[in-house]
C-alpha cells in the first residue's frame, strides 16, 4: 500500500515522492501541515493514515482514512486503503464492505477487486475471491500482482492447476517478482516436487537475501527431500540473518534429532534458552529430545506461545503437511451421527477452525475452546461458531456438566501424554450417550503409555488409550487408522477414535 499516481502539484507532491521513496519522516511533516492549514485535507489525511499505517498505528490510520472518506465520499482510493488497513487488523467484513463500496465507486479500479478478492479469501469464500481476482485481471492483465493475486485465490479454492499458470503468467510479466516465486514454490512443494520448489525458493532469496520465510521453506523443503546435512546448513543461514527467529531453531532441532544428533539437537534448544529463558517451545521441546523431565501433559504457555506464533500461517503450514484429521473425523462423524442436526458441540481445541463447517451442519449451538488467543481470532473470522473461549481444554470442560451431546478433539490430544484427567473431564462434560470423537497419533509399541517425540507432540499407545476411556467411564465405538500427516516426507500414523458416555 503506498500513495497512489495523481496529477497534482506543490508540497503535496513532494510529501508524497518522499514517501514512495520511503521518508516517512519528512512526508508525514508535510501532510500534517497541509491539515493544520487546512489545504489538501482529504489527500493529506489519506496519505498520513497510509504513513500511520506503514508504522504501525493501525487505530491512528483508521481514524484518519475515516476522516478521508468522509472529506471526499466519492473517492475510491481512501476506502481501498482503510480496506487494507482492517484486513491488517483482522476486520474482514469491515475491510470487505469499504472495498465493495470502493467497486461500486470505481469499477475499472483493479487494486479495489484485488483488496476484495483478498478479504474474500480470509473470509473463507473461495469462489467469490477467484472472481473477484479474475476482475482485476481482466482489468489489468499486464499486471504481475493482479496475476498472482488470482493464483492465490485458486490456491485457497484447492485449484492447484488454474494457480500454477497464474503464478507463471505473473513471472512472465516479471521475472523478479518474490511473492509468484514465493508462492508457486509453496504449490511445488505442496506436490513433493522438492527440486522445482528449492529452485523458487532459492530465487525469491536472490531477490531478497533477508527474506526468512523463503529461507525457512528452503531449509523445511530440503529436510522432506531427505537432504538433511544441506538443511541443517540452511537453518544456520536462517539463524545467522535472524537469531532470534523461533521456526528456525524448532526446525533445526528436529533435522539434528532426525538424524541421530540427539546432543546437537538439544544443544540448539539450550542455545534459544539462552537468548529466551522462559520461552515454553525451547523447554518443551529440549524435554522431548533429552527425554528428561518430560511433563505429563504439554504446559499451557508452551501451548498458548506456539499456537500463537503460527496462527495467522497455520492453515497453510497444514496444507504443506496433507494434513488429513478434519477430514478424518468429519467421516467418523458422518458413518456414527447419520443426519443429526440438533446437537450441543464443542469444538475442544478448536485452532482456526478447521472443523467448524461440517460441525456447524450439525450443531443447534457450536462452542470452540482453545487456548490460542491468536488462533481464536482467526476461527472468529470464520463467522461460524456461537461462542469461542480461551481456556485451558481440561479446565474448561469440569466447568462443564452434562453440557455437551458431541465433543470433536482433532489434533489436541497429542499434546497429553497421561489422558486420564482430560478423559474424565470430557466424561462429565458430556450427556448421557452424547459422543467424543478425537484424534492421536499412534505410537508403534505398547512397551510405554506414551511417548513424546522430538516435534513436541505426544504418540500414545493404543492399549492406554483404551484403558483410559474405560477408566472414565466412555465406551469404545470405533477406531479407525489414519495417516494423519507428512512430517519430512514421512507419514505420522494415527487414530480416528470414537467412544460414548455410559
Amino acid at each position: 500500500m503506498e500513495p497512489e499516481s495523481r496529477s497534482r502539484s506543490g508540497d503535496l507532491a513532494r510529501a508524497i515522492e518522499l514517501h514512495r521513496r520511503g521518508d516517512l519522516e519528512t512526508a508525514s511533516r508535510i501532510y500534517r501541515d497541509h491539515i493544520a492549514r487546512d489545504v489538501d485535507v482529504a489527500e493529506a489525511s489519506q496519505y498520513l493514515g497510509v504513513v500511520e499505517f506503514q508504522r504501525g498505528e493501525i487505530d491512528e490510520a483508521i481514524t484518519l482514512l475515516r476522516r478521508s472518506i468522509e472529506l471526499a465520499p466519492e473517492d475510491p482510493s481512501p476506502r481501498v486503503n482503510l480496506g487494507h488497513v482492517l484486513s491488517a487488523g483482522g476486520e474482514l467484513l469491515a475491510a470487505l464492505e469499504q472495498f465493495d463500496r470502493a467497486v461500486a465507486l470505481a469499477p475499472h479500479r483493479p487494486e479495489a477487486h484485488r483488496g476484495r478478492a483478498a478479504a474474500l479469501r480470509r473470509l473463507g469464500r473461495s469462489e467469490d475471491a477467484v472472481s473477484a481476482a479474475r476482475r482485476a485481471v481482466d482489468l489489468e492483465p499486464r499486471s504481475a500482482d493482479a496475476w498472482n493475486a488470482l493464483g492465490v485465490a485458486h490456491a485457497q479454492a484447492d485449484d492447484a492447476v488454474p494457480a500454477r499458470k497464474a503464478y507463471a503468467r505473473a513471472i512472465a510479466l516479471d521475472a523478479n517478482h518474490r511473492e509468484a516465486f514465493y508462492n508457486l514454490g509453496l504449490l511445488r512443494e505442496l506436490d513433493d516436487e522438492f527440486d522445482e520448489a528449492l529452485d523458487c525458493y532459492r530465487r525469491v532469496i536472490e531477490l531478497d537475501p533477508s527474506s526468512r520465510r523463503a529461507r525457512l521453506r528452503l531449509a523445511a523443503s530440503l529436510r522432506k527431500a531427505g537432504h538433511l546435512d544441506d538443511a541443517v546448513t540452511a537453518y544456520r543461514e536462517l539463524l545467522g540473518i535472524a537469531p532470534d527467529f523461533v521456526r528456525a531453531y524448532e526446525g533445526l532441532g528436529v533435522v539434528l534429532y532426525k538424524q541421530g544428533s540427539l546432543d546437537a539437537a538439544a544443544q540448539v534448544y539450550r542455545d534459544w534458552l539462552e537468548r529466551d529463558p522462559d520461552n515454553p517451545t525451547a523447554r518443551h521441546l529440549l524435554a522431548a529430545t533429552t527425554g528428561e523431565e518430560v511433563p505429563e501433559r504439554a504446559a499451557d504457555d508452551y501451548v498458548a506461545t506456539y499456537f500463537d506464533a503460527f496462527a495467522a500461517t497455520f492453515d497453510e503450514n497444514l496444507e504443506h503437511l496433507r494434513y488429513a484429521v478434519p477430514s478424518a473425523i468429519r467421516e467418523r462423524l458422518d458413518s456414527e451421527l447419520g443426519d443429526r442436526r440438533d446437537l450441543v458441540v464443542l469444538d475442544a481445541g478448536c485452532g482456526t477452525g478447521l472443523c467448524a463447517p461440517f460441525l456447524r451442519s450439525r450443531a443447534r449451538e457450536l462452542v470452540g475452546v482453545d487456548l490460542s488467543p491468536g488462533m481464536l481470532d482467526k476461527a472468529r473470522e470464520l463467522g461460524l461458531y456461537d461462542a469461542l473461549e480461551v481456556d485451558e481444554l481440561t479446565r474448561y470442560l469440569n466447568q462443564q456438566h452434562g453440557r455437551f451431546d458431541l465433543i470433536a478433539c482433532a489434533d489436541t490430544v497429542c499434546y497429553f501424554g497421561n489422558l486420564d484427567a482430560l478423559f474424565g473431564a470430557v466424561a462429565q462434560s458430556l450427556a448421557r450417550g452424547g459422543s467424543f470423537v478425537f484424534s492421536t497419533e499412534v505410537l508403534d509399541a505398547d512397551d510405554a503409555d506414551f511417548v513424546l517425540h522430538a516435534a513436541g507432540r505426544y504418540a500414545h499407545s493404543p492399549t492406554m488409550v483404551r484403558a483410559a476411556l474405560e477408566r472414565a467411564g466412555l465406551d469404545l465405538v470405533s477406531e479407525t487408522s489414519i495417516t494423519a500427516r507428512f512430517e519430512a516426507g514421512e507419514p505420522v500414523r494415527g487414530c480416528i477414535t470414537s467412544a460414548i458416555r455410559r
